[in-house]
Protein backbone atom coordinates (compact mmCIF):
# COMPACT_ATOMS: atom_id res chain seq x y z
CA UNK A 1 0.00 0.00 0.00
CA UNK A 2 2.82 2.32 0.88
CA UNK A 3 4.50 1.54 -2.45
CA UNK A 4 1.27 2.32 -4.31
CA UNK A 5 0.92 5.65 -2.49
CA UNK A 6 4.55 6.45 -3.27
CA UNK A 7 4.05 5.70 -6.98
CA UNK A 8 0.93 7.88 -7.09
CA UNK A 9 2.79 10.70 -5.38
CA UNK A 10 5.62 10.44 -7.92
CA UNK A 11 3.45 10.17 -11.04
CA UNK A 12 0.65 12.55 -10.00
CA UNK A 13 2.33 15.75 -11.34
CA UNK A 14 2.93 14.03 -14.70
CA UNK A 15 -0.71 12.94 -14.90
CA UNK A 16 -1.95 16.48 -14.12
CA UNK A 17 0.42 18.01 -16.69
CA UNK A 18 -0.70 15.52 -19.33
CA UNK A 19 -4.36 16.29 -18.62
CA UNK A 20 -3.71 20.04 -18.96
CA UNK A 21 -1.86 19.56 -22.24
CA UNK A 22 -4.71 17.42 -23.59
CA UNK A 23 -7.25 20.09 -22.56
CA UNK A 24 -5.18 22.83 -24.20
CA UNK A 25 -4.88 20.72 -27.36
CA UNK A 26 -8.66 20.22 -27.46
CA UNK A 27 -9.27 23.97 -27.03
CA UNK A 28 -6.78 24.81 -29.78
CA UNK A 29 -8.38 22.23 -32.05
CA UNK A 30 -11.77 23.82 -31.43
CA UNK A 31 -10.38 27.34 -32.04
CA UNK A 32 -8.53 26.45 -35.23
CA UNK A 33 -11.76 25.05 -36.67
CA UNK A 34 -14.13 28.08 -36.49
CA UNK A 35 -16.74 26.73 -38.92
CA UNK A 36 -19.60 27.68 -36.60
CA UNK A 37 -18.78 31.42 -36.66
CA UNK A 38 -21.17 33.41 -38.86
CA UNK A 39 -23.01 36.71 -38.80
CA UNK A 40 -26.74 37.25 -39.00
CA UNK A 41 -29.20 40.08 -38.47
CA UNK A 42 -29.44 41.11 -34.83
CA UNK A 43 -32.15 42.58 -32.71
CA UNK A 44 -32.88 46.17 -33.78
CA UNK A 45 -34.59 47.19 -30.57
CA UNK A 46 -31.65 49.38 -29.53
CA UNK A 47 -32.72 53.03 -29.69
CA UNK A 48 -29.57 54.14 -31.55
CA UNK A 49 -30.11 51.77 -34.46
CA UNK A 50 -30.76 53.70 -37.69
CA UNK A 51 -31.52 52.74 -41.26
CA UNK A 52 -30.10 53.41 -43.74
CA UNK A 53 -26.64 53.45 -42.25
CA UNK A 54 -24.40 56.45 -42.84
CA UNK A 55 -20.99 57.61 -41.69
CA UNK A 56 -20.79 57.55 -37.89
CA UNK A 57 -23.84 55.26 -37.71
CA UNK A 58 -24.11 52.84 -34.82
CA UNK A 59 -24.61 49.27 -36.07
CA UNK A 60 -24.93 45.89 -34.38
CA UNK A 61 -24.07 42.40 -35.58
CA UNK A 62 -25.19 39.07 -34.15
CA UNK A 63 -22.18 36.79 -34.29
CA UNK A 64 -22.97 33.13 -33.73
CA UNK A 65 -19.92 31.67 -32.01
CA UNK A 66 -18.89 35.02 -30.50
CA UNK A 67 -16.90 33.45 -27.66
CA UNK A 68 -15.06 31.24 -30.12
CA UNK A 69 -14.26 34.32 -32.25
CA UNK A 70 -12.59 36.08 -29.34
CA UNK A 71 -10.72 32.91 -28.32
CA UNK A 72 -9.43 32.76 -31.89
CA UNK A 73 -8.55 36.47 -31.75
CA UNK A 74 -6.56 35.94 -28.56
CA UNK A 75 -4.86 32.83 -29.92
CA UNK A 76 -3.72 34.56 -33.14
CA UNK A 77 -3.18 37.94 -31.43
CA UNK A 78 -5.25 39.69 -34.09
CA UNK A 79 -8.06 42.20 -33.46
CA UNK A 80 -11.60 41.70 -34.72
CA UNK A 81 -12.41 44.13 -37.54
CA UNK A 82 -15.57 45.05 -39.41
CA UNK A 83 -15.91 43.93 -43.04
CA UNK A 84 -18.08 45.67 -45.66
CA UNK A 85 -18.58 43.99 -49.03
CA UNK A 86 -15.74 41.66 -48.07
CA UNK A 87 -13.38 44.63 -47.56
CA UNK A 88 -11.60 44.84 -44.21
CA UNK A 89 -12.31 48.23 -42.62
CA UNK A 90 -9.05 48.70 -40.76
CA UNK A 91 -9.36 50.42 -37.42
CA UNK A 92 -13.11 49.82 -37.09
CA UNK A 93 -13.18 47.46 -34.12
CA UNK A 94 -16.01 46.61 -31.70
CA UNK A 95 -16.83 49.38 -29.24
CA UNK A 96 -18.86 47.03 -27.05
CA UNK A 97 -20.84 43.80 -26.94
CA UNK A 98 -23.84 42.01 -25.46
CA UNK A 99 -22.55 38.54 -24.61
CA UNK A 100 -25.97 37.20 -23.67
CA UNK A 101 -27.29 37.98 -27.19
CA UNK A 102 -23.94 37.44 -28.96
CA UNK A 103 -24.11 40.97 -30.38
CA UNK A 104 -21.17 43.21 -31.31
CA UNK A 105 -21.47 47.00 -31.64
CA UNK A 106 -19.57 49.14 -34.15
CA UNK A 107 -19.44 52.81 -35.16
CA UNK A 108 -18.78 53.53 -38.82
CA UNK A 109 -16.10 56.15 -38.32
CA UNK A 110 -13.47 57.19 -40.83
CA UNK A 111 -9.83 57.92 -40.13
CA UNK A 112 -6.46 57.54 -41.82
CA UNK A 113 -6.51 53.76 -41.31
CA UNK A 114 -9.84 53.16 -43.05
CA UNK A 115 -9.80 55.98 -45.62
CA UNK A 116 -8.77 53.85 -48.61
CA UNK A 117 -11.23 51.10 -47.67
CA UNK A 118 -14.12 53.59 -47.57
CA UNK A 119 -13.13 54.73 -51.06
CA UNK A 120 -13.31 51.15 -52.32
CA UNK A 121 -16.69 50.54 -50.67
CA UNK A 122 -18.07 53.75 -52.13
CA UNK A 123 -16.88 52.89 -55.63
CA UNK A 124 -18.41 49.41 -55.41
CA UNK A 125 -21.77 50.90 -54.45
CA UNK A 126 -21.60 53.40 -57.30
CA UNK A 127 -20.48 50.87 -59.92
CA UNK A 128 -22.96 48.18 -58.90
CA UNK A 129 -25.73 50.76 -58.36
CA UNK A 130 -26.56 48.88 -55.18
CA UNK A 131 -27.48 50.56 -51.91
CA UNK A 132 -26.98 47.49 -49.74
CA UNK A 133 -23.78 46.47 -48.00
CA UNK A 134 -22.84 42.94 -46.98
CA UNK A 135 -21.71 43.32 -43.36
CA UNK A 136 -19.52 40.84 -41.51
CA UNK A 137 -16.58 40.52 -39.14
CA UNK A 138 -13.20 38.88 -39.35
CA UNK A 139 -9.70 38.89 -37.96
CA UNK A 140 -7.18 41.46 -39.12
CA UNK A 141 -5.48 40.40 -42.35
CA UNK A 142 -7.89 37.48 -42.93
CA UNK A 143 -11.14 36.97 -44.82
CA UNK A 144 -14.58 37.80 -43.48
CA UNK A 145 -16.71 35.13 -41.85
CA UNK A 146 -19.93 34.05 -43.63
CA UNK A 147 -22.76 36.54 -43.26
CA UNK A 148 -26.42 36.91 -44.16
CA UNK A 149 -26.61 40.50 -42.92
CA UNK A 150 -27.20 43.20 -45.52
CA UNK A 151 -27.82 46.79 -44.48
CA UNK A 152 -29.01 49.59 -46.72
CA UNK A 153 -26.37 52.33 -46.87
CA UNK A 154 -26.47 55.97 -47.80
CA UNK A 155 -22.89 57.07 -48.29
CA UNK A 156 -24.00 59.83 -50.68
CA UNK A 157 -26.86 62.16 -49.93
CA UNK A 158 -28.40 64.62 -52.37
CA UNK A 159 -28.21 67.28 -49.68
CA UNK A 160 -24.42 66.95 -49.66
CA UNK A 161 -24.20 68.28 -53.21
CA UNK A 162 -26.35 71.30 -52.35
CA UNK A 163 -24.20 71.88 -49.30
CA UNK A 164 -21.07 71.68 -51.44
CA UNK A 165 -22.55 74.12 -53.95
CA UNK A 166 -23.41 76.58 -51.18
CA UNK A 167 -20.02 76.18 -49.48
CA UNK A 168 -17.95 76.82 -52.58
CA UNK A 169 -20.28 79.57 -53.81
CA UNK A 170 -19.79 81.34 -50.50
CA UNK A 171 -16.03 80.83 -50.84
CA UNK A 172 -16.06 82.44 -54.30
CA UNK A 173 -18.15 85.39 -53.07
CA UNK A 174 -15.85 85.89 -50.09
CA UNK A 175 -12.78 85.62 -52.32
CA UNK A 176 -14.27 88.17 -54.75
CA UNK A 177 -15.03 90.52 -51.86
CA UNK A 178 -11.43 90.15 -50.69
CA UNK A 179 -10.22 91.05 -54.18
CA UNK A 180 -12.48 94.06 -54.73
CA UNK A 181 -12.82 95.66 -51.31
CA UNK A 182 -9.53 94.82 -49.67
CA UNK A 183 -5.88 95.53 -50.37
CA UNK A 184 -4.89 92.11 -49.05
CA UNK A 185 -4.16 90.70 -52.51
CA UNK A 186 -2.51 93.82 -53.86
CA UNK A 187 1.21 94.39 -54.06
CA UNK A 188 2.86 96.79 -51.68
CA UNK A 189 1.28 100.16 -52.51
CA UNK A 190 3.70 101.97 -50.22
CA UNK A 191 6.56 101.07 -52.52
CA UNK A 192 5.57 101.63 -56.10
CA UNK A 193 2.52 99.66 -57.23
CA UNK A 194 -1.15 98.99 -56.51
CA UNK A 195 -1.49 96.06 -58.93
CA UNK A 196 -2.72 92.68 -57.78
CA UNK A 197 -0.13 90.10 -56.75
CA UNK A 198 -0.10 86.63 -58.30
CA UNK A 199 1.83 85.26 -55.31
CA UNK A 200 -0.71 86.49 -52.76
CA UNK A 201 -3.58 85.33 -54.96
CA UNK A 202 -2.22 81.76 -55.09
CA UNK A 203 -1.86 81.61 -51.30
CA UNK A 204 -5.41 82.90 -50.82
CA UNK A 205 -6.74 80.48 -53.46
CA UNK A 206 -5.42 77.37 -51.69
CA UNK A 207 -6.37 78.57 -48.22
CA UNK A 208 -9.97 79.09 -49.39
CA UNK A 209 -10.13 75.76 -51.25
CA UNK A 210 -8.77 73.69 -48.36
CA UNK A 211 -10.65 75.56 -45.62
CA UNK A 212 -14.06 75.28 -47.26
CA UNK A 213 -13.43 71.65 -48.25
CA UNK A 214 -12.77 70.78 -44.60
CA UNK A 215 -15.87 72.71 -43.49
CA UNK A 216 -18.00 70.94 -46.11
CA UNK A 217 -16.76 67.49 -45.09
CA UNK A 218 -17.19 68.33 -41.42
CA UNK A 219 -20.83 69.23 -42.06
CA UNK A 220 -21.46 66.21 -44.32
CA UNK A 221 -19.88 63.33 -42.40
CA UNK A 222 -19.99 64.85 -38.89
CA UNK A 223 -16.31 64.23 -38.28
CA UNK A 224 -13.07 66.05 -38.98
CA UNK A 225 -11.67 64.76 -42.30
CA UNK A 226 -8.26 63.18 -42.57
CA UNK A 227 -5.81 65.71 -44.03
CA UNK A 228 -3.53 63.81 -46.41
CA UNK A 229 0.17 64.45 -46.79
CA UNK A 230 -0.26 65.29 -50.48
CA UNK A 231 -2.70 68.09 -49.60
CA UNK A 232 -0.15 69.54 -47.19
CA UNK A 233 2.54 69.26 -49.87
CA UNK A 234 0.39 71.15 -52.40
CA UNK A 235 -0.16 73.94 -49.87
CA UNK A 236 3.51 73.95 -48.85
CA UNK A 237 4.75 74.13 -52.47
CA UNK A 238 2.38 77.01 -53.23
CA UNK A 239 3.33 78.98 -50.12
CA UNK A 240 7.09 78.51 -50.57
CA UNK A 241 6.80 79.50 -54.23
CA UNK A 242 4.77 82.60 -53.35
CA UNK A 243 7.16 83.75 -50.63
CA UNK A 244 10.18 83.21 -52.88
CA UNK A 245 8.48 85.18 -55.68
CA UNK A 246 7.71 88.08 -53.32
CA UNK A 247 11.29 88.02 -52.04
CA UNK A 248 12.59 88.23 -55.60
CA UNK A 249 10.33 91.22 -56.25
CA UNK A 250 11.44 93.10 -53.14
CA UNK A 251 15.09 92.30 -53.78
CA UNK A 252 14.83 93.54 -57.35
CA UNK A 253 13.11 96.74 -56.22
CA UNK A 254 15.70 97.70 -53.61
CA UNK A 255 18.69 96.86 -55.84
CA UNK A 256 17.38 98.55 -58.97
CA UNK A 257 18.45 102.08 -59.90
CA UNK A 258 15.30 102.71 -61.95
CA UNK A 259 12.02 102.12 -60.12
CA UNK A 260 9.05 102.06 -62.46
CA UNK A 261 5.64 102.66 -60.93
CA UNK A 262 2.97 100.23 -62.13
CA UNK A 263 -0.75 100.75 -61.70
CA UNK A 264 -3.53 98.21 -61.63
CA UNK A 265 -5.43 97.44 -64.84
CA UNK A 266 -7.79 94.59 -63.96
CA UNK A 267 -7.39 91.70 -61.55
CA UNK A 268 -7.00 89.15 -64.37
CA UNK A 269 -4.52 91.24 -66.35
CA UNK A 270 -2.46 92.05 -63.26
CA UNK A 271 -1.83 88.42 -62.34
CA UNK A 272 -1.13 87.08 -65.85
CA UNK A 273 1.00 89.89 -67.27
CA UNK A 274 4.18 91.84 -66.66
CA UNK A 275 5.39 95.20 -68.00
CA UNK A 276 5.73 93.71 -71.50
CA UNK A 277 2.28 92.14 -71.63
CA UNK A 278 0.88 88.68 -70.95
CA UNK A 279 3.52 86.46 -69.37
CA UNK A 280 3.34 82.83 -70.51
CA UNK A 281 5.00 81.52 -67.35
CA UNK A 282 2.48 83.26 -65.11
CA UNK A 283 -0.32 81.98 -67.31
CA UNK A 284 0.84 78.35 -67.20
CA UNK A 285 1.09 78.51 -63.40
CA UNK A 286 -2.44 79.92 -63.10
CA UNK A 287 -3.92 77.33 -65.46
CA UNK A 288 -2.14 74.50 -63.64
CA UNK A 289 -3.38 75.83 -60.29
CA UNK A 290 -6.97 76.08 -61.56
CA UNK A 291 -6.75 72.53 -62.92
CA UNK A 292 -5.43 71.20 -59.61
CA UNK A 293 -8.04 73.14 -57.63
CA UNK A 294 -10.85 71.79 -59.83
CA UNK A 295 -9.65 68.22 -59.30
CA UNK A 296 -9.44 68.96 -55.57
CA UNK A 297 -13.07 70.14 -55.37
CA UNK A 298 -14.42 67.30 -57.55
CA UNK A 299 -12.60 64.72 -55.41
CA UNK A 300 -13.99 66.19 -52.20
CA UNK A 301 -17.58 66.19 -53.47
CA UNK A 302 -17.50 62.78 -55.18
CA UNK A 303 -15.34 60.84 -52.72
CA UNK A 304 -16.21 62.72 -49.50
CA UNK A 305 -12.48 62.75 -48.76
CA UNK A 306 -9.61 65.17 -49.14
CA UNK A 307 -7.77 63.98 -52.27
CA UNK A 308 -4.58 61.99 -52.42
CA UNK A 309 -2.40 63.33 -55.24
CA UNK A 310 -0.14 61.02 -57.19
CA UNK A 311 3.60 61.43 -56.58
CA UNK A 312 4.27 62.22 -60.25
CA UNK A 313 1.50 64.82 -60.20
CA UNK A 314 3.10 66.50 -57.17
CA UNK A 315 6.44 66.55 -59.01
CA UNK A 316 4.75 68.13 -62.04
CA UNK A 317 3.04 70.65 -59.75
CA UNK A 318 6.40 71.55 -58.22
CA UNK A 319 8.04 71.87 -61.65
CA UNK A 320 5.30 74.30 -62.73
CA UNK A 321 6.14 76.55 -59.76
CA UNK A 322 9.88 76.14 -60.30
CA UNK A 323 9.64 77.22 -63.95
CA UNK A 324 7.71 80.31 -62.88
CA UNK A 325 10.33 81.20 -60.24
CA UNK A 326 13.31 80.62 -62.57
CA UNK A 327 11.98 82.92 -65.27
CA UNK A 328 10.95 85.46 -62.66
CA UNK A 329 14.50 85.49 -61.36
CA UNK A 330 15.90 86.22 -64.82
CA UNK A 331 13.22 88.78 -65.57
CA UNK A 332 14.67 92.20 -66.27
CA UNK A 333 11.67 94.33 -65.40
CA UNK A 334 11.11 95.87 -62.00
CA UNK A 335 7.38 95.28 -61.99
CA UNK A 336 6.01 92.89 -59.33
Amino acid sequence: MKKLMLLLFIYYPFLVLNAQQQQTHDVKKEIINPDSIYVSKSDTSYSTFKKPIQFNSFIQLKVHGLSKLFLLSAEKKKPVNLFLQGIEMKGIVPIGMDKSKEVLFFILHRDSASMKQWQLVRRILLEEKNKELLVSVGLEGEVAYPSTLRLSAELSRSGDYYLAFLSYSFAIILFSFLVKRSNTLRKNRQIYTDAYSLSKTLIAFWIFIILFSILFLLASINTFPHVTISVLLVLLISMISSFVAMSIDYSRYYTSSQRNVSTSKTFAMDIISDSKGINFFCLQLILFTILTGSYFIISVISEMLLPVFDTYFLVLFGISHLIYLLFKWFEKTNRL
